[in-house]
């Protein structure tokens, strides 16, 4: 599913040779790794409480107070 009203992260790579591309893919997974490590429930229980079409990104909105 793609929002066109809302492209999102765009990056903009320079020029790279195979080795330093494969440098950069190889950290990004030693990131996520960790990320994943260390925030593993913390990520899950954010996307859980979020709604189907609401961005996985960003704070939650806060409830609303009752009354």
């Amino acid at each position: 599913m793609s929002d066109t009203r809302n492209p999102g992260l765009v990056l903009r790579l320079p020029p790279l040779d195979g080795a330093t591309a494969a440098w950069i893919l190889d950290l990004c997974g030693h990131l996520q790794a960790a990320i994943w490590q260390t925030y593993g429930d913390e990520v899950e229980a954010h996307w859980m409480a979020t709604e189907p079409d609401q961005p996985i990104y960003g704070r939650l909105p806060r409830p609303p107070k009752k009354r």
